[in-house]
């Protein structure tokens, strides 16, 4: 899940937040247009990113059923205890 159109679009999206962030002006209720377009244009990145993942997710497990095994044995490890790990924590929160 770390082909090049993802890499792509995690920098996308990074660079609107940036934007979003920006343009944000503090104490205001109503934000300006940049803002507006900036936000969308984040939560448009936002929900592309999680599509693809959630697709590569149900691909992967859609292959392995149709191999028929006899058995499917998955190991449910500790989110909490891998997440401490700084080098590897980026990698364990994005699956």
């Amino acid at each position: 899940n770390k082909d090049a159109k993802v890499k792509k679009l995690l920098k996308r999206k990074k660079s609107a937040q940036r934007d979003m962030s920006r343009r944000f002006k503090k104490g205001v209720k109503i934000q300006s247009a940049g803002y507006e377009k900036a936000k969308v244009e984040h939560l448009r990145l936002s929900r592309k990113i999680t599509n693809i993942r959630n697709n590569h997710i149900h691909q992967a497990t859609a292959k392995l059923v149709k191999t028929k095994p006899m058995r499917i044995v998955v190991e449910d490890l500790p989110i909490s205890n891998l997440l401490k790990n700084k080098k590897l924590s980026k990698a364990f929160s994005f699956q």
